[in-house]
């Protein structure tokens, strides 16, 4: 089947998806936010395991996330993008710094360090009374896998060492390929979040002085399975430098994020997010 009727399938796929979620997502305003929130959300999670011995990219992303985790609000946001690869051995990923202790073979492992910029009460009135979370920066350990051809799947898990969230977080994804040529690359996931009681309490929870500040009750959030998402994926090389990337997530907030007043009440469980990037390899 020709690359067209692959691409044109893929959008339709994509527009389905967004027509699913519209009705219950229909303001998209465009606003200033945080470049490590913007990355986390929009630059596509599917790992690539090519073996360069140097790879350096950079580029442009934009699209529209949700205001916050939970949010019923989308908004535009757009991002510049850096991607360093020394010897398969160090990767630099805008806010994401990745050490491989594994260089051969299908598998990859090694100590990550992440930055989140945590969340700003003053991002959307739905915040009010909140206030702030802090910026946290990640450190642990990850793995990605290419188990058989085009199946690839990945976990990290990691824990604050700034003054965040102070906590455990990790993510697990499975990542299938569905079609593949020279220059073009169309792909689906499976991804989940699981968090410790600090995180959860940190972004879900509600405490007695954030109760009276806006009038949500009190709600004590626990460690679990904060969310589930599909996604799709499509890039496409125009040239041997140029590519084009999309990518389309549909999650489902769960536990205790699913169960929070911030969600039920001023939010949505269910999200959907959408970029397209630009990328230059040097």
């Amino acid at each position: 089947m020709s690359f067209f009727r692959f691409s044109g399938a893929f959008c339709l796929i994509c527009v389905a998806v967004a027509s699913f979620v519209s009705p219950v997502q229909a303001q998209t305003k465009a606003t200033k936010t945080s470049l490590a929130y913007v990355i986390d959300q929009l630059y596509p999670p599917i790992p690539d395991l090519q073996e360069r011995p140097y790879k350096f990219r950079i580029g442009m992303v934009v699209g529209v996330v949700p205001a916050f985790e939970g949010s019923s609000d989308l908004r535009f946001r757009y991002s510049p993008l850096i991607d360093v690869t020394y010897r398969d051995r160090i990767f630099l990923n805008t806010n994401r710094l990745r050490f491989n202790f594994m260089p051969k073979g299908r598998i990859r492992a090694g100590f990550q360090l992440k930055y989140h910029s945590g969340r700003k009460e003053r991002l959307t009135e739905d915040l009010k009374g909140l206030g702030d979370v802090g910026a946290s920066l990640d450190a642990g350990v990850y793995i990605e896998a290419r188990i058989f051809k085009g199946t690839v799947i990945s976990a990290d898990f990691s824990h604050d060492i700034a003054s965040g969230h102070k906590s455990w977080i990790g993510k697990f994804l499975l990542g299938q390929g569905l079609y593949q040529d020279d220059n073009t690359l169309i792909g689906a996931g499976l991804e989940t979040h699981w968090a410790g009681g600090g995180y959860m309490n940190t972004y879900f929870g509600v405490n007695a002085a954030q109760s009276a500040a806006s009038g949500l009750p009190i709600f004590k959030a626990h460690s679990g399975f904060k969310d589930v998402g599909l996604l799709l994926y499509w890039r496409q090389d125009l040239t041997k430098h140029i590519s084009l990337v999309t990518n389309i997530t549909f999650r489902h907030m769960l536990d205790s994020a699913n169960d929070s007043p911030i969600v039920i009440q001023r939010g949505n469980p269910k999200q959907f997010i959408s970029s397209f990037a630009v990328r230059y390899a040097f």
